[in-house]
C-alpha cells in the first residue's frame, strides 16, 4: 500500500455502510517517496512494531525524523504529503471525511471550518489503541454489528478533536440530556429489535438527538456505554432462549443478536462462566 491509498481505504467485506463508522485498516507500507501529493481527506496513521526514520524537505536538503512505535501522524485534508522512508513499515491507517470529524462537535452552531492540525510522530497511547482495535474489529468482519465500531470510532474523532482540533468560527449549545420519555423509547426500541443489527445513528435517531450527544447522555444515564447495554441485554436473551430445548444453539444466536453461536460462546462464557450448551444441561439436569 502506498501512503496516499489511506484517503480512499475501502469498507471492508461484511461491513456496513454506516457513516459513523471509520474504516481504520492495518498494511505494510513499503520504502517510498512522495513529493506534492495533495490530499482529499484528512489522514492519521499509528506507526506499529518498529521505530522508524522518516524524511522530510526542509530549506532545499532532507530532514530525518524518528518515529517510535504507537506514535501518530495527522495530515488534515488539503494539505501536501512530502516525505520518504528507506524501509517498510507497518502502519494503521485511516481517512476521516469531514461529516464524521464533526460528530466530535455537534453542538456547533456556526463553523467556519473544523480540522485537524498537522502532528508528526506524537506519542499517543489512546488514539493509537483505538485506532488499532478499529483495524482489529474490520479484520474480523464485525461480527457484533456496527455499535462497537461505532462507539470506537466517537471516542476516536473525540480524542482527536479535543487534542488536536482547530475549529474557528464556532460556537457551541449544549442539547442537555435524555428525557424521561427519550430514554423510554430507546429502551423499548432495543428490547423490540435485539436479533437486528442495531446502530448507534438507528438509536440516536430514536431519541432525536445526534449520535455524539446520545452515546454521552446514555452512558451518564445508564453508567454503561451502548454497546455494553445492548451486549448485556442480548446475554439475557439467550439465557432465556436457552431454557427452550426445541431451540437449536444457532437459533438461540441469531435470535439473540449474534452473528453465529461462536460469538455468543465468547460473550457467554466471560458473563456467566461456561458456555451456552453447558447451561443448558446444568438447567435439565
Amino acid at each position: 500500500m502506498t501512503l496516499t491509498e489511506t484517503a480512499h481505504l475501502p469498507r471492508r467485506p461484511g461491513s456496513a455502510s454506516s457513516p459513523h463508522k471509520l474504516a481504520a485498516e492495518r498494511a505494510i507500507f513499503a520504502p517510498q517517496e512522495i513529493v506534492g501529493v495533495e490530499l482529499a481527506l484528512t489522514t492519521v496513521h499509528v506507526q506499529q512494531q518498529n521505530q522508524m526514520e522518516f524524511e522530510y524537505p526542509q530549506n532545499g536538503r532532507w530532514i530525518a525524523k524518528t518515529v517510535d512505535p504507537n506514535s501518530i501522524t495527522i495530515r488534515p485534508a488539503g494539505s501536501t504529503i512530502n516525505v520518504r522512508w528507506k524501509q517498510q513499515t507497518t502502519m494503521v491507517g485511516l481517512a476521516l471525511p469531514q461529516s464524521v470529524l464533526r460528530m466530535a462537535t455537534p453542538g456547533m452552531a456556526t463553523a467556519d471550518q473544523l480540522g485537524l492540525e498537522f502532528v508528526c510522530g506524537a506519542k499517543d497511547e489512546e488514539i493509537s489503541t483505538l485506532a488499532v482495535l478499529l483495524a482489529k474489529e474490520g479484520e474480523r468482519g464485525y461480527p457484533l454489528g456496527e455499535l462497537y465500531p461505532e462507539a470506537l470510532t466517537m471516542a476516536l474523532v473525540l480524542a482527536l478533536v479535543k487534542r488536536y482540533g482547530n475549529v474557528r468560527g464556532g460556537r457551541f449549545t449544549d442539547v442537555g440530556g435524555l428525557a424521561g420519555s427519550r430514554m423510554h423509547r430507546v429502551l423499548q426500541y432495543i428490547d423490540a429489535h435485539l436479533a437486528d443489527k442495531l446502530s448507534l445513528h438507528q438509536l440516536a435517531q430514536v431519541a432525536n438527538v445526534s449520535p455524539f450527544h446520545f452515546s454521552r447522555r446514555f452512558r451518564q444515564a445508564t453508567g454503561v456505554s451502548v454497546h455494553q447495554f445492548v451486549l448485556e441485554k442480548r446475554l439475557e436473551r439467550a439465557r432465556a432462549l436457552l431454557k427452550n430445548p426445541s431451540l437449536s444453539l444457532i437459533e438461540v444466536a441469531y435470535a439473540s443478536g449474534f452473528s453465529n453461536p461462536s460469538h455468543l460462546s465468547l460473550h457467554f462464557v466471560r458473563r456467566f462462566g461456561c458456555p451456552p450448551g453447558a447451561y443448558r444441561k446444568k438447567i435439565f439436569e
